[in-house]
């Protein structure tokens, strides 16, 4: 995996984290991209990398900051 993949597997790790037990993260997920399910997971298991445009949205809507996962 490389050093992206790594970011986004430790930033869904950090979300789940924050997230109740009763809100369902893969429909949290698609529902604020504006994408399906299966999309959703793709992306939940590191089988497609995360856009900047995703990324920034996510972010925004889960209070993180990015930095923390930089260094």
């Amino acid at each position: 995996m490389n050093q992206s993949g790594q970011i986004q597997e430790i930033l869904f790790q950090e979300i789940k984290g924050k997230l109740s037990s009763n809100i369902s993260f893969v429909h949290d997920l698609s529902e604020l991209l504006g994408i399906s399910y299966d999309s959703a997971y793709r992306r939940i298991r590191g089988e497609k990398e995360l856009s900047l445009e995703e990324l920034k949205t996510i972010c925004l809507h889960y209070n993180i900051l990015l930095m923390h996962f930089l260094v």
